[in-house]
C-alpha cells in the first residue's frame, strides 16, 4: 500500500487528511454546520470542498476544470431525496 502513495510520510499525511475530513463531516451532520475551507499552505496542503450529489453503488466521478472528484458509494441505491453522498 505504501507504493501507491509513494512514501510513508505521504501515506501518513493522506490518512490524517481523511481522518480530519471524516471528523469534520461527522460534526457537520450532527450540528448542521459546514466545514471551513482553509487556504492551501504548508501546514494545510490540501483544500477541501464539501458538496452533495447523488450516486449509486460503485464509483462516480465529476470533473470541473483542473479538479476531479471521485466518490465511492457503498450500500443500497434508492431514489430517496435523503439518500445523498457527500463528496470532498
Amino acid at each position: 500500500m505504501l507504493s501507491f502513495y509513494g512514501t510513508a510520510g505521504t501515506y501518513v499525511t493522506m490518512c490524517l487528511f481523511y481522518l480530519e475530513m471524516t471528523l469534520c463531516l461527522f460534526t457537520a451532520q450532527m450540528e448542521g454546520a459546514r466545514c471551513i475551507v482553509e487556504p492551501v499552505q504548508r501546514s494545510h496542503p490540501v483544500q477541501g470542498l464539501l458538496e452533495r450529489f447523488e450516486a449509486g453503488p460503485g464509483c462516480s466521478a465529476r470533473e470541473n476544470g483542473p479538479t476531479e472528484t471521485h466518490v465511492i458509494a457503498v450500500g443500497r441505491a434508492s431514489n430517496s431525496p435523503e439518500n445523498k453522498v457527500i463528496a470532498f
